[in-house]
C-alpha cells in the first residue's frame, strides 16, 4: 500500500479577516473528509494536534478479521474520543475511523459518512502520526505566512 496522504489547502476569506482550510485524508482504497467543506484553518490545526495526542496513547483494538465492522462501531460509539480521525471540525463529522490488530499486524478500519462499507488499510499507528505531524507543519507554516500578508 502507498502511504496516505493528507490533502490541504488554505485560503483567505473574501475581506481577508479569516484563514480557512480544506482537508482530506487520502488513503488508497478510500478518501475521508469533505474537501469541499471550508472550516477555519486554527481550527484544523488544533483538530490535527489533538488527534496527534490522542493516537500517540491509543492502543489498537485486537480482533478478527471478520469482527472489523462491530468493532468500529462499538469502539466510536463507546467514546468518540477512540476516534482515529479529527474530532470538531466540519469536513470529518460523521466519518468513523479506528485502529485494529489482526494477527499482530496493524490496519486502520475507515467508514466514510453516509457509506454502508468499511475500507481497511494496513498502516501502522507512528506512520499515521507522522503522516499527520508533517501535514500540522505544514499548515503551521501557511498560517504564518497568510498573517504575514495580512499585516502588509
Amino acid at each position: 500500500m502507498k502511504e496516505p496522504i493528507i490533502k490541504l489547502d488554505v485560503e483567505f476569506s473574501t475581506d481577508r479577516q479569516y484563514v480557512f482550510s480544506r482537508c482530506e485524508f487520502v488513503f488508497g482504497s478510500v478518501n475521508v473528509g469533505d474537501y469541499e467543506q471550508l472550516m477555519l484553518a486554527k481550527s484544523l490545526l488544533l483538530a490535527l494536534e489533538d488527534l496527534v495526542v490522542r493516537m500517540n496513547n491509543f492502543e489498537p483494538i485486537e480482533c478478527a478479521m471478520d469482527d472489523l465492522e462491530n468493532v468500529l462501531s462499538n469502539t466510536i460509539r463507546e467514546d468518540i474520543r477512540n476516534s482515529c480521525l479529527p474530532l470538531g471540525v466540519e469536513a470529518f463529522d460523521g466519518d468513523e475511523a479506528v485502529f485494529v490488530s489482526v494477527y499482530k499486524k496493524s490496519f486502520i478500519i475507515i467508514k466514510p459518512w453516509a457509506s454502508t462499507t468499511c475500507f481497511t488499510e494496513e498502516l501502522s499507528i507512528s506512520q499515521y502520526c507522522s503522516m499527520i505531524e508533517t501535514s500540522i507543519d505544514e499548515l503551521k507554516e501557511k498560517l504564518k505566512m497568510f498573517a504575514s500578508i495580512s499585516t502588509v
